[in-house]
């Protein structure tokens, strides 16, 4: 039997008849990908929260002073949610940039396939490219990070070494700082609990669940979770302690409908993933 140029009902009412032995060969066997499917990325939360806004990162900010700790919230708290956001931002960048390219590349087919075939090879196409996606990212991104920790470079936050001057010889002398026994001189990687301290008397007065401070920046980022930021009573705690005033700031959703993470997952995890909760796929 021969059908020419049959409609989409047709096809898919022989198909369901036919399948082993049916044929329909295509008058034009490639296409954009962009012509019949549309992927949405939603990403994580907080990439969309306050605590990567410009008011957040302004009310952290503070004059770092002449005395501190390294793990002090106040001091490293700005720069590690200025550093959130341009994860964040990256992300999406990529995946902006990654799917421009994929809706312009082409499908190929020589025969008609039906529905239900054609969507499990997308799917099959899309969890491959983010992947690729992920890798190629982290492996740039794991480049980056390699050549800071190298070249050894001095924090103006003197969180990885700090400065001390002599008053009689006007020497300058280098120390490397320690995160629960362990050195920035021979890790970028030390971590320790980062918290709120009195400056006066520079006692501790608050551990924020969950973040950590180290001899860098991005290291302790990415070894923090967002445990305290899920917590309206933990944010609200946090918030006494800095000045000035409180502002209003809302508590991420730790509803499991919501998100596919737990709120112990670190930062470096969701990085692995771009962020990403889910794709939204639309035919």
């Amino acid at each position: 039997m021969r059908v020419l140029q049959p409609s989409l009902d047709v096809y898919e009412a022989l198909n369901s008849k036919y399948a082993k032995t049916l044929e329909c060969p295509c008058t034009q066997i490639s296409m954009n990908y962009d012509n019949f499917i549309s992927a949405s990325p939603i990403f994580h939360q907080v990439c969309s929260s306050d605590f990567v806004s410009d008011v957040w990162i302004r009310h952290l900010a503070m004059d770092n002073g002449s005395t501190f700790y390294g793990d002090d919230f106040q001091i490293t708290g700005s720069h590690a949610f200025q550093a959130l956001r341009m994860l964040c931002e990256l992300a999406k960048n990529t995946l902006k940039n990654n799917f421009a390219q994929f809706y312009s590349s082409q499908y190929f087919s020589r025969f008609a396939i039906p529905e239900v075939m054609l969507q499990v090879q997308i799917l099959s196409i899309l969890n491959q490219l983010q992947s690729s996606m992920s890798d190629s990212f982290l492996l740039s991104f794991r480049m980056i990070r390699d050549t800071t920790q190298v070249n050894a470079l001095f924090s103006a936050l003197q969180i990885n070494h700090k400065l001390y001057g002599s008053k009689d010889t006007g020497n300058i002398f280098v120390t490397a700082n320690n995160y629960d026994g362990c050195s920035c001189s021979l890790s970028a990687n030390c971590i320790g609990q980062s918290s709120i301290y009195n400056h006066n008397t520079m006692t501790k007065l608050f551990d924020v669940t969950g973040f950590y401070t180290g001899c860098n920046v991005i290291e302790s980022l990415l070894q923090s979770t967002l445990e305290c930021f899920y917590n309206q009573t933990c944010i609200d705690k946090l918030q006494n302690y800095l000045l000035p005033s409180p502002i209003p700031v809302s508590a991420l959703d730790d509803s499991s409908s919501l998100s596919r993470y737990l709120k112990t997952t670190t930062i470096n995890s969701l990085l692995s993933d771009l962020m990403v909760e889910h794709l939204v796929i639309s035919p």
